[in-house]
């Protein structure tokens, strides 16, 4: 049998999860910053370092174990990720408050916020759901293995040119003003985000 069809459709499948919009205010609200592309990425790549290592434990827990693992009820992890996303707007909104006349780099720190925050997305429902499907009608272990791979390889793809495209908007010279405003604005929208994911 041709698995081609259902191994691109995990790397597209992969792709558009990255875009969803818990995904990009949460990576938003920790990548605005004027900092050199390398740094930028690497936060990025951060969360889909998390993100990815839940859903290869995810799909080995349902290998391993289908029945007793397809018991477990991630449906409530979405309200996780909610509240974590509005704990995270709130701390770069007063992080930004605090610090708007320094600047600092935050890196190191948003760095293991961000691979946290890819974790709890990992295990929400809808990340879930994509995944353990077509995790659930495969059969062989390597066929499972590689889907969840270039499913993640379809995040990361996906995420870093997210994290390119705002590193480049963020140096030109008419942002570079707006800098404190736009991590207002993606702090607000992690809330905003996180709020209609606990209601």
């Amino acid at each position: 049998m041709d698995y081609t069809f259902y191994l691109a459709g995990a790397l597209l499948l992969g792709a558009l999860h990255a875009l969803d919009a818990d995904h990009l205010a949460t990576v938003s609200a920790l990548i605005v910053d004027r900092r050199p592309f390398r740094t930028t990425c690497r936060l990025a790549l951060q969360w889909c370092a998390g993100h990815s290592l839940t859903l290869l434990v995810l799909a080995g827990g349902m290998l391993a174990m289908k029945s007793v693992f397809q018991a477990f009820d991630l449906s409530n992890a979405e309200r996780w990720v909610g509240g974590a996303m509005v704990c995270l707007g709130c701390w770069v909104f007063a992080r930004q408050w605090r610090d708007q006349a320094a600047s600092k780099s935050h890196a190191p720190r948003d760095g293991w916020v961000l691979f946290g925050m890819g974790v709890l997305h990992g295990a929400a429902g809808s990340s879930s759901i994509i995944l353990l499907i077509p995790v659930t009608l495969a059969q062989s272990v390597s066929l499972v293995l590689a889907y969840v791979l270039l499913f993640s390889v379809g995040m990361i793809m996906t995420m870093g040119l997210y994290s390119f495209t705002i590193n480049r908007l963020l140096w030109l010279e008419q942002a570079s003003h707006h800098i404190a405003k736009l991590r207002y604005l993606s702090a607000g929208l992690a809330v905003v985000v996180g709020l209609r994911l606990m209601g």
